[in-house]
């Protein structure tokens, strides 16, 4: 596993806990450093296949 590839699972992992608590996406994106929001529901997408509204939304229902 490359550096880069650990950083990206690390700032998942974070996001993924976040979401689950229901911080807004915009602050989670930027305070893991993805630039913009934009950029991080692509990133979470393509990691995980559901959007990250979609994962809160999933996450909630647990509750």
């Amino acid at each position: 596993m490359t550096f880069t590839d650990y950083r990206r699972q690390a700032r998942l992992r974070a996001a993924l806990v976040r979401l689950a608590e229901g911080e807004p996406i915009t602050n989670i994106a930027l305070d893991l450093s993805f630039g913009s929001a934009s950029n991080f529901i692509r990133m979470f997408r393509q990691a995980t296949g559901v959007t990250p509204g979609k994962y809160f939304q999933s996450q909630s229902k647990r509750r």
